[in-house]
């Protein structure tokens, strides 16, 4: 698996055609445990869209890095 890093092309897997620039990474922690979870941390991903589409937040698990 190819490593995300801040100004990267990725795009949400569940959604390829919504492709962007990563701008911000951030690493959050879990308030709540749920049954068969982990309390561990979680790396968060902004991303900024074409004009027009609103910046997202995703897990990193979330999104694919493309080639250049």
């Amino acid at each position: 698996m190819a490593q995300i890093r801040v100004g990267d092309r990725v795009a949400p897997i569940m959604a390829i055609h919504l492709e962007g620039r990563v701008v911000s990474m951030e690493v959050r922690k879990h308030k709540t445990m749920l049954v068969g979870g982990t309390l561990s941390s979680t790396t968060y991903v902004t991303v900024e869209h074409a004009p027009g589409i609103p910046t997202a937040v995703y897990r990193i698990g979330d999104l694919m890095r493309l080639d250049d």
